[in-house]
């Protein structure tokens, strides 16, 4: 099954959530960190709106605020909640995707010099340490202030899981090549610490 991009899904269940401008809706997805699996870009933001509003699943109402310039208002349409949720069923019943960068990396990590490989680890465990933290303070700051957040509350405490997993696995990959790196070193070596001669 091919599964459409994740932006129109983010896009229509938000407005279905409450009306919004594009800027809000861009708040949004950046301080809920859906950020995880949508990249949205103001450009990309308006284009995906620009063709949902096409296709009748929203609507643009501009209001003016003030002194402001005028702005457009998105409200989402029945044939938008209709697609909302085809969006939703495709997404529950995609199998998941394992590959990654990573994978691909380790497929070949003996072209690395070990101490490359190590850093790279290292690296890897700080970035996805700080992914932990913020989900964290999504769970105890941000979500408290949404009003439901069963769903969100779901979606965060399953990114927290599987970042703590990937801590416990690089923890182990980071003391399997640390070894590795001993025994060849030792290998190297006549057994006294003295590089053998080539």
């Amino acid at each position: 099954m091919v599964i459409p991009s994740s932006t129109e899904l983010v896009i229509l269940g938000l407005l279905r959530r409450k009306p919004a401008h594009g800027y809000e809706l861009l708040r949004t997805v950046r301080v809920q960190n859906m950020g995880d699996y949508i990249r949205l870009a103001p450009s990309g933001l308006y284009k995906a709106l620009a063709r949902l509003e096409d296709q009748g699943c929203i609507t643009a109402r501009a209001e003016r605020d003030g002194n402001w310039p005028e702005r457009q208002a998105y409200s989402i349409t029945p044939k938008g909640e209709a697609r909302l949720q085809k969006l939703l069923l495709d997404h529950l019943r995609a199998s998941s995707d394992y590959s990654d960068y990573l994978n691909a990396a380790l497929t070949f990590g003996d072209a690395a010099s070990p101490a490359v490989f190590n850093e790279e680890l290292h690296r890897r465990r700080e970035m996805v340490l700080g992914a932990l933290v913020e989900a964290d303070r999504l769970l105890t700051k941000v979500l408290p202030e949404v009003e439901d957040t069963f769903f969100a509350r779901l979606r965060v405490e399953r990114w927290a899981e599987h970042l703590a997993a990937e801590i416990k696995w690089l923890d182990r990959a980071i003391d399997a090549s640390n070894d590795r790196s001993r025994t060849a070193e030792v290998a190297a070596s006549d057994g006294h610490g003295r590089r053998r001669p080539r």
